[in-house]
């Protein structure tokens, strides 16, 4: 996880032509249970950078990746 926080870091303030730090200094794993988290924690996500004030709309950040289908598998065994 650092090392992903550090290389978008180092390229999403490039391109915005700014310093310092972009993401907060750790990181919390959460389990998804459920299509309603998966939501939940997809629009917190694309929210970010609208909150932060980089963008007026998700849909005008660059770095928006896509979402994909949950599919649930029942554990075996």
């Amino acid at each position: 996880m650092r090392l992903w926080k550090s290389i978008s870091a180092t390229r999403i303030n490039r391109s915005l032509l700014r310093h310092g730090p972009l993401w907060q200094a750790d990181y919390f794993d959460r389990f998804i249970r459920s299509h309603r988290d998966h939501q939940e924690k997809w629009d917190y996500v694309t929210l970010n950078p609208v909150r932060k004030g980089f963008v007026a709309k998700t849909e005008d950040w660059p770095y928006r990746g896509i979402i994909h289908d949950l599919r649930h598998h029942a554990s075996r065994g």
